[in-house]
C-alpha cells in the first residue's frame, strides 16, 4: 500500500473507550483536556459509558460491557475511528465477548497502548484490520504529540513509511507487515486463538517496567514458542524502566543475543512506547525501513 486518503477529517466522530482498567479517578481533569484538544482539531469526540473505574473496582464496566460498547463504536458509521485511553491488566477479558465478524464487516482504525496490545493484535489476527498502537492521552500538554497527530491522522499520505526515527543494529533494510506491542501483555495472546500469525512478521516489542531477568524471561518465552526463528526482524522500543534505570545487559543486547542464531534485523527506536513521545505504530501494515 503505497498512499492513501486522509484517515481523518475535520467534523468526524472519533469513540474513546476503556477496553483495559478504567481510568483512575483522579484522571478525570486529563481526560476532559483531551476532549477540548480534540475538539480544537475539529473532531468530535464520543465518549463510552464505561471509561473510569469506580471507587470499588479497577474495572469500567463487565467484560460484557466493555466489548459491547466496543462493538458499538464499531456498528455505528458515524464513527470513524476508536481510540481507547486505558491500559493496566483486563484487556484479554473481552475477547470472548467481541463478535469479530461484526468488526470486519464495519472497519476503522482501533488505536491503543500498552494492555490494548491485546486487542491491536487480537482485531488483526482475526480480522485481518489493520490496528494502531498509540495512547491518545499523550495529547494532553504535548505540542510535539498534537502535531504527530496532526500528521498521521489528517496529513499523512504514505502509510509504509515510518513516522518516527530509528536506527539497526542488525542488517540494514526490511519491509514486513509489524505485530506485536508491550511485550508482557502481547504474551497474553500465547497458546489462543487471538495470538497473530508471526512467519515474516516485524516484531514490534515494549515495555514499561520490569529490570533485565524480567525481560530475558519474556524473549525467553518467545523463543520457546518458536516466533524468532519464524520472524523477518525485530523492532525495539522503548523499555523505559530498563532504560532510565540504565541496567545490564541493556535490552539491545538481550535481544541481539538471543536473535543471534536467526541472524535476524533488529532495528532500535526511541520513539515508540510508553511515555508522552511515543509514536504510531501500524499492526498489519507493511513498513519499509532503511538504514
Amino acid at each position: 500500500m503505497k498512499g492513501r486518503s486522509n484517515m481523518l477529517d475535520k467534523g468526524d466522530k472519533v469513540g474513546l473507550i476503556a477496553c483495559s482498567d478504567g481510568l483512575k479517578l483522579d484522571r478525570k481533569e486529563a481526560f476532559h483536556q483531551l476532549l477540548e484538544i480534540l475538539i480544537e482539531l475539529g473532531l468530535e469526540p464520543v465518549v463510552a459509558d464505561n471509561i473510569f473505574r469506580s471507587d470499588f473496582s479497577p474495572f469500567s464496566g463487565t467484560p460484557k460491557e466493555r466489548a459491547k460498547s466496543l462493538e458499538q463504536f464499531y456498528r455505528d458509521p458515524s464513527i470513524k475511528a476508536i481510540f481507547d485511553v486505558s491500559g493496566g491488566d483486563s484487556a484479554n477479558e473481552i475477547l470472548p465477548f467481541i463478535n469479530f465478524d461484526r468488526i470486519r464487516k464495519h472497519p476503522k482504525p482501533f488505536v491503543g497502548l500498552s494492555d490494548l496490545t491485546v486487542l491491536l493484535n487480537a482485531i488483526y489476527q482475526k480480522t485481518n484490520l489493520p490496528t494502531y498502537h498509540f495512547q491518545i492521552m499523550t495529547l494532553v500538554k504535548s505540542m510535539e504529540q498534537i502535531n504527530h497527530f496532526k500528521q498521521f491522522w489528517f496529513n499523512n499520505r504514505l502509510l509504509n513509511i515510518p513516522q518516527f526515527n530509528y536506527h539497526f543494529l542488525r542488517g540494514d533494510h526490511l519491509k514486513e507487515i509489524i505485530i506485536g506491542g508491550n511485550l508482557r501483555c502481547f504474551l497474553k495472546l500465547a497458546g489462543t486463538l487471538y495470538f497473530p500469525d508471526t512467519k515474516g512478521r516485524i516484531l514490534l516489542v515494549e515495555s514499561l517496567s520490569g529490570g533485565p531477568s524480567r525481560q530475558a524471561s519474556y524473549l525467553a518465552q518467545l523463543d520457546q514458542l518458536g516466533v524468532f526463528k519464524t520472524l523477518s526482524g525485530v523492532l525495539i522500543g522503548r523499555f523505559t524502566t530498563m532504560e532510565n534505570e540504565k541496567y545490564s545487559p541493556t535490552i539491545e543486547e538481550l535481544v541481539l543475543t538471543i536473535t543471534e542464531d536467526y541472524q535476524l534485523p533488529v532495528i532500535k527506536t526511541e520513539d515508540v512506547g510508553h511515555g508522552n513521545h511515543g509514536k504510531v505504530v501500524p499492526i498489519g501494515i507493511p513498513l519499509t525501513f532503511h538504514k
